[in-house]
């Protein structure tokens, strides 16, 4: 069954966005860098294995297949900033503001 809970999800992927390796809850490294964060509206609590990221018309979708009904669902994924790009960004306004203390020297 579908939760209708919103579930994050912390994804390597492949580079063909192919398999999800962790999803919350699951074999996560808090202190890992992860390539995407999603916040998925619905999910199914089955085996990781079911689990793929697909990219369809410039959106994200998280491909489910569900075994015991031999059904697959698509579930579109809101993207979300990693943590490794919010670490990116607030590295440049780091920098940026630094520059600026030098300018006011």
């Amino acid at each position: 069954m579908l939760n209708t809970e919103q579930v994050q999800v912390y994804i390597d992927i492949d580079s063909n966005l192919g398999m999800v390796k962790s999803l919350m809850g699951k074999n996560i490294i808090p202190d890992k860098q992860y390539d995407i964060f999603f916040v998925v509206d619905s999910y199914i609590g089955h085996d990781l294995e079911n689990y793929r990221i697909i990219q369809l018309n410039g959106k994200y979708e998280l491909e489910v297949i569900d075994q015991q009904r031999e059904q697959q669902k698509k579930i579109e994924l809101n993207f979300e900033k990693s943590p490794k790009q919010l670490q990116e960004e607030y590295e440049k306004k780091l920098e940026e503001l630094k520059a600026l203390e030098e300018l006011l020297k």
